[in-house]
């Protein structure tokens, strides 16, 4: 059975390669036909002071760390806008999704920040919200934040 395996460094929303191999198989890039162990080598002697190592790893193992990456690094607070921002993206391209939940009308745009990360909106009593969020969250948790931090 063959594993898709990467070369990763802890905190980056990317891999630097990857490559599918077998067991006792040696990993190579499939761009170059370099080792992994010699890219390996060259990327940790490249990299910052004090940053993490980079390391070899199943990509399955690296995923769920490049999506925490990518939420700290992509995801924020809601954030007030005007009528005119929030109109003006709703007009750009149509909503991937759009919801009234607990009288927040929300919607989401249909493209991507990377992953499942998007801009929402959303739209509370004369007041219009922005932020960038995973769409793991649901209209439900979206429309109690904006309501616990705007109307409390």
């Amino acid at each position: 059975m063959k594993t898709h395996y990467c070369i990763y460094q802890t905190g980056n929303t990317h891999i630097e390669t990857a490559c599918l191999a077998g067991e006792g198989e040696e990993l190579k890039s499939p761009y170059s036909a370099e080792t992994f162990n010699a890219l390996l080598e060259e990327l940790n002697a490249k990299r910052e002071a004090g940053s993490p190592a980079f390391q070899i790893m199943p990509l399955e193992e690296a995923m769920p760390l490049i999506e925490e990456a990518q939420r700290a690094k992509y995801c924020g607070d809601w954030q007030e806008i005007t009528e005119d921002d929030w109109y003006e993206s709703l007009e750009v391209l149509p909503p991937e999704k759009w919801e009234t939940v607990r009288g927040v009308n929300i919607f989401r745009m249909c493209e991507y920040l990377t992953g499942d990360i998007t801009t929402h909106f959303a739209r509370l009593r004369g007041k219009f919200f922005t932020r960038n969020c995973s769409t793991s969250e649901t209209y439900e948790e979206l429309a109690e934040q904006v309501a616990a931090k705007w109307f409390a």
